[in-house]
């Protein structure tokens, strides 16, 4: 459990509001309360960041967060992180004037439209480099999205048309919409539905999805965009396969690593940018990442970006657009 985002109903009242995060050790990565910094939005307001919690130990060990709340208006929104749905992919696809097409690819196990935006639909032939990008396989992990929102605006800013460019921004789009964390969920992470067959029917869709891609372009490099947790504050980095079981897959998704951590820059990359997932999951299924390998050979990059804070500084959407700006410009100029 981790993602939160609620409304307070205050009325016309102007007392101060407390809000108390109990139990926070029971986030996943809540060891460190004093690192969560939560957004709040008043009506017709912008979301802002909040600033450290107050830290309570009680006396039987427990941990909770509490901060204090002005009410501006009649209410207020709060949550974990910048929240990312639908409206922002909308505004996206609006704000980039028509660079990307809009397409429903299949639908989820709920019935609502699984979207995939593109630059090209690429040919047969094989003409073009292409990449494959993907978010919200783990539906509250916002941070992943305002990167990727970042990464497709500047490739629209550039104007890239000799590179496919296929994304799924909302690939759990059930969990978007429930408000769900979607993080080794029952009845399967998503991002652990990978084998086959899949073990989940948006899984299905995309696996279908990646293999036309695959037709249509010549396949360069596909991307996961991830949130960590809770109380992470070292900075941007990335998963990549496994280092014991593929060393040569690993050295070649590492130089891609070292490139942009060079072009993400210190304030925003961690010192260990480059990791093997060997955690535990409930589930022992393939990735997006180990798909990649599997079927097409392609290197994949499963990237996390913190919630709130990145070394020393409180994250902001415009700090993740730019991470997501610098990792587009690495990757143009690398491929051309």
């Amino acid at each position: 459990m981790l993602w939160f985002c609620f409304r307070v109903l205050t009325g016309n009242s102007s007392k101060q509001v407390k809000i108390i995060l109990k139990n926070v050790q029971n986030l996943l990565g809540g060891s460190k309360p004093e690192n969560i910094r939560p957004v709040i939005r008043h009506i017709n307001g912008k979301w802002q960041r909040l600033g450290a919690p107050q830290k309570t130990i009680l006396q039987d060990g427990r941990t909770s967060a509490s901060w204090l709340i002005d009410p501006a208006r009649k209410h207020f929104d709060f949550a974990l992180c910048y929240p990312y749905g639908t409206e922002d992919l909308n505004n996206l696809i609006k704000e980039t004037r028509g660079y990307w097409k809009q397409d429903t690819i299949g639908l989820s196990q709920k019935d609502r439209p699984l979207i995939r935006l593109s630059n090209l639909y690429g040919d047969l032939k094989r003409s073009k480099k292409g990449l494959y990008l993907i978010a919200r396989q783990h539906s509250g992990e916002m941070s992943g999205s305002w990167v990727l929102d970042g990464f497709l605006r500047e490739i629209a800013a550039l104007k890239v048309h000799d590179l496919i460019v296929w994304t799924v921004p909302l690939s759990n789009i059930d969990g978007v919409a429930k408000g769900d964390y979607g993080k080794d969920n029952f009845p399967y992470d998503l991002n652990r539905a990978w084998g086959k067959p899949p073990m989940r029917h948006e899984t299905l869709v995309l696996q279908n999805d990646t293999h036309r891609w695959n037709d249509r372009c010549k396949p360069v490099l596909g991307m996961d965009f991830h949130s960590p947790g809770a109380c992470e504050k070292d900075g941007t980095y990335f998963f990549l396969i496994n280092q014991n079981k593929y060393p040569a897959e690993y050295k070649k998704a590492k130089k891609w690593t070292d490139q942009i951590a060079k072009n993400i820059g210190p304030e925003y990359i961690s010192k260990e940018y480059s990791r093997s997932a060997t955690y535990k999951s409930r589930w022992e299924t393939p990735n997006f990442v180990q798909f990649c390998k599997d079927d097409f050979n392609l290197t994949c990059l499963s990237m996390e970006t913190p919630y709130s804070i990145s070394r020393d500084k409180v994250l902001t959407q415009d700090d993740y657009r730019l991470i997501g700006k610098r990792i587009a410009d690495c990757i143009v100029k690398n491929i051309a």
